[in-house]
Formats: structure tokens, sequence, C-alpha cells
């Protein structure tokens, strides 16, 4: 079998057996990649996310963060045969019927004999650490952890049937409850845009994990531990938005919402606030260097660098140039273009460099312009 390419059609390919006659009809490759392809739109917002990466587009960062849940702490329980369970133990009921001037029953008389108290609580701050692998100039994969400790409170109603033989008496005790535990999330993000903010959007995998619930009772001064409630593990799927914006050159601040399980088990937004620095790269994916642009053309505009370490006048002259096209851009058509930078004053601090080198501080000024070509 052998196959011929035709010039006339180079789209089709035409087969041919050993005596040159057509074994098989044409083929219009390119009409089949065009029945083909996707027609759903999400398809192609997916698409416009991939990174294409390169090795010199890949960073590293890591830095802190604070999040808080929006959402209602979900109330707990204590069960009232938790309750008599701890009060009838003899060290307990003989004291604490005395300091109440009489035989006791747990719960409101009206309340039955199986009565659930609740304790209410709110959600609290999480301080945490994150890491960062950005590939590509959109796309990012980030992991983080953040701590919190949870508490809970309420009250029950205690029934006191006096020794003198008087009405029964309502008093209250308090209840307390605690957690603590990890919320983490795993996350894919994708970044929009090329300016100094960069909104994103993301998706990913959160885990809340619970360590044992400890809840305690105070009756007329009487601490009493109830029994601990089960760890928890909760998972969840997490999608959110946010929006970066970079500062010296390898920072960046970062805010985000999300929406996922949070610390008590519910679905709830959850807001993040978080700073890093680029280990590795050079900010690409937070574009934290990213230069102002300039409108073309544009007037002269001077910076002034008093804190430019150098071997030499005419490095220094190349530092500010080089800190001043971090700074600033511009638009199409227009070339940027920058005056030889002056060197307005020499102060006498020198140091030596990692390379071994006498370094001097320079003050060096520098101008800017955006000019058509």
């Amino acid at each position: 079998m052998k196959w011929r390419y035709t010039h006339k059609h180079p789209s089709r390919l035409i087969f041919l057996n050993a005596s040159g006659r057509v074994m098989y009809h044409l083929f219009n490759f390119f009409a089949m990649k065009k029945s083909l392809l996707p027609t759903k739109k999400w398809f192609w917002a997916i698409c416009l996310c991939l990174p294409f990466p390169t090795f010199a587009q890949t960073s590293f960062w890591g830095g802190v963060n604070a999040a808080l849940p929006l959402g209602k702490l979900p109330a707990r329980h204590v069960a009232q045969t938790e309750l008599d369970a701890a009060v009838m133990a003899p060290p307990v009921f003989v004291p604490l019927m005395e300091r109440l001037g009489g035989e006791f029953s747990i719960g409101a008389p009206s309340g039955g004999q199986n009565q659930h108290f609740e304790l209410t609580g709110d959600q609290t701050i999480m301080p945490g650490l994150w890491l960062g692998l950005g590939v590509g100039r959109r796309f990012e994969v980030r992991a983080g952890g953040a701590y919190f400790r949870r508490e809970w409170s309420g009250a029950f109603p205690i029934t006191v049937f006096p020794f003198q033989g008087t009405e029964p008496q309502q008093v209250s005790g308090d209840l307390q409850g605690e957690a603590s535990g990890v919320m983490a999330d795993a996350e894919l993000a994708c970044f929009f845009g090329n300016g100094r903010f960069r909104p994103y959007l993301l998706g990913g995998v959160r885990g809340v994990f619970t360590g044992d619930y400890s809840n305690s009772a105070n009756i007329a001064g009487f601490e009493l531990n109830l029994p601990d409630q089960a760890a928890e593990t909760d998972f969840s799927p997490a999608v959110g938005i946010g929006i970066r914006t970079g500062f010296a050159n390898k920072g960046f601040a970062d805010l985000g919402i999300s929406y996922g399980k949070v610390t008590g088990g519910d679905y709830a937004p959850s807001l993040k606030l978080g700073v890093g620095w680029y280990f590795v790269g050079n900010a690409v994916n937070a574009q934290a260097a990213r230069p102002i642009t300039k409108a073309c053309p544009s007037g002269e505009i001077k910076k002034t660098y008093k804190d430019i370490w150098a071997t030499s006048e005419a490095a220094a002259r190349t530092k500010g140039e080089e800190k001043i096209k971090e700074t600033y851009d511009c638009t199409a058509p227009c070339k940027e273009f920058i005056i030889p930078p002056t060197v307005a004053e020499t102060t006498n601090k020198t140091r030596i460099n990692e390379a071994g080198e006498m370094e001097t501080k320079y003050k060096v000024t520098v101008t800017f312009q955006c000019q058509k070509e």
C-alpha cells in the first residue's frame, strides 16, 4: 500500500495500491478538524487558562495569611444525661447539694427527661502559612494550612428543692466547649490580565481537621468535666475569586474569597488576606514589579534613587536605568527613552559586596520619556 501527497489539494491524502488505483475516498482533514472542535464556551474558557509553561517562567513563593469564615459557627449540644452522670458522682453530689441549699435536678421541670442544651460561638480569625508554585504567566498551584481554635458557651437550668421546704427555685449552670484543628487547602489558580492588579479564579479541595471537642460545666463554682466528643474530618470542594498586587519587586499582597466547608462542618464563604515573597522567579504570576504604563507620548518623569550601591559611577547609572524601567512602561507605538542618568551626589558610605568588591552608595537621578520612533 502506498500513499501520495497531492500538491493541488494539500489537505487531502489519496491512498493508492501498486497499480495506482484509488483505494479510498479523499479525506479532507481540515473539514474533519472543524467538525471535531468543541463548541462549548466553557471549554474555550478553560483553554485560556492553560499556561503553556517554560522553565524560565517557573516561580516559587511562600508567605503568611489570615482567614475568616463569614458564616455563623454551628451550635453544639450537651445532653442532660451527660450532666446527670457528672453531678451524681459521689465526690460532687453531696458538696454541690450543700452549696445549692437543697436537693436538685438538672433541667427545667417542664422540659422532659432527655433535654439537650445548646452552646453557641463565633468564628474567629485563623492564622496560616501557604506556599505556591507558578508555572507560566497564568497558572499557579498553591497549598496552605490555617490553625483555628473555637470556643462555645451556653447555660442550662437547674431546679433546686430547698431543705427548708420552700417552693422550688430555678438557678442556672454554665457550659463551655472548645476545639482546635487545621483547615488545609490545595488549590489551582488561573490569573487574568497583565497589570499591577491581577484578578484570578481558583478551585481545589479543602480539608477541615478538628481535634476532640472538650466540654465542661460550672455549677455554683464546681467545675465538672464532661465526656469529650470525637474528632471530625471534613473534605469538600472549594472555589473562589481574588486579586493580587505586587510590591518591592519580589513581594505581593493577595485578597480572596472562597466557598467551601469551614470549621463546624457547614458550607460558608471565607475571606483570606495574605502576603508572600518570591524565592525563585521574578513574580511572573503576581506581576509584582509590573511597570506603570504611561501614555504615548509622555512628558519627562524624573526619579531620584538615594540608595544605589555600585562599584563605580557608570555602574550606578546602569542600575538607575534598570530601576526606572522596572517602574514605568510605554504604550504602543511609543518606545521608552532614558536621558543618561546623572550622579547628583556621592556619599562617603562604602561596603564590601558578596563578590569582595568595594561599593559606594550613590544618589542617582534618572529621566524617563515615552517617545514615538
